[in-house]
C-alpha cells in the first residue's frame, strides 16, 4: 500500500493532478463511493495476501476467474448493460471453465467467492466515482496508508503472527535485508498499474 502510494504520488505530482484529488475529496456526493472503493480495495489486498500466506493460493487465483462473471452480473443488474450473442457465448464459456475449476478441488470455493465479491463491489464503486482513475487510486492508497502503517508497527512488534496465523509474519519486513526490501518496493510497482488500468476500463 505504501509503495503504491509513493509511486502514484510521484505520478500525481504532475501539474493539475493534485488539484483533481482535492476536488474529488471536496465533492460530498463522491465521498461515500470513494470510501467504499477504499475499503473494498483494502479488504481485497489483505484477504488475497492472507490466502497466499496460509496456503490457499489456488482458491485465491480462482477468484480472478470468477470475478469477470460477477462483473458481468453487476453490469447487467446494477447498470442495465446489455450484451450481444457473441458476448453471452463468451460468458457461457467462462462459466463452464470456472465450473470445471471449481469442481476440481472438491470443496466450495468460499475464499474465491469472497475475493470475487469484494472486487465486484470495488468495480461498482469505481463506476460511480467521477474522479479520474489516477486520482481515485491515489485517494484509495492515501486512505489505506494509516492502516498500512499500523500493520507495519504490529509486524515490527511481532504482534500479528498469532492473531492472523501468518507464517513468518515477524520475520519478513522492510529493513531486514536488501532482498525483502526490494520485493516490497517492487510490490508497489506491481500493484498500482493494474488498479489504474482497471479504473480506466471502468
Amino acid at each position: 500500500t505504501l509503495w503504491a502510494l509513493a509511486l502514484i504520488g510521484a505520478f500525481c505530482a504532475a501539474p493539475g493532478r493534485l488539484g483533481r484529488i482535492a476536488e474529488a475529496l471536496g465533492d460530498r456526493a463522491q465521498r461515500p463511493w470513494l470510501a467504499l472503493a477504499t475499503v473494498a480495495a483494502g479488504f481485497n489486498w489483505f484477504f488475497f495476501i492472507w490466502c497466499i500466506q496460509t496456503g490457499r493460493a489456488l482458491e485465491a487465483s480462482l477468484a480472478y476467474y470468477i470475478f469477470p462473471l460477477a462483473a458481468v452480473a453487476a453490469g447487467r443488474l446494477a447498470f442495465g448493460e446489455r450484451m450481444n450473442r457473441a458476448q453471452w457465448a463468451a460468458v457461457a464459456l467462462a462459466a463452464a471453465g470456472v465450473g470445471v475449476l471449481t469442481v476440481g478441488p472438491g470443496r466450495p470455493p468460499v475464499y474465491a467467492l469472497v475475493l470475487a465479491t469484494a472486487f465486484c463491489v470495488y468495480g461498482i464503486a469505481k463506476r460511480r466515482v467521477t474522479a479520474g482513475p489516477v486520482s481515485s487510486v491515489a485517494i484509495e492508497a492515501r486512505g489505506l496508508a494509516p492502516c498500512a502503517v499500523s500493520w507495519l508497527a504490529g509486524i515490527h512488534a511481532g504482534a500479528w503472527g498469532p492473531v492472523f496465523a501468518l507464517p513468518g509474519a515477524g520475520s519478513a519486513f522492510f529493513g531486514t535485508g536488501w532482498a525483502d526490501a526490494g520485493w516490497l518496493i517492487a510490490s508497489g510497482a506491481m500493484t498500482a498499474p493494474p488498479l489504474l488500468q482497471f479504473g480506466f476500463a471502468v
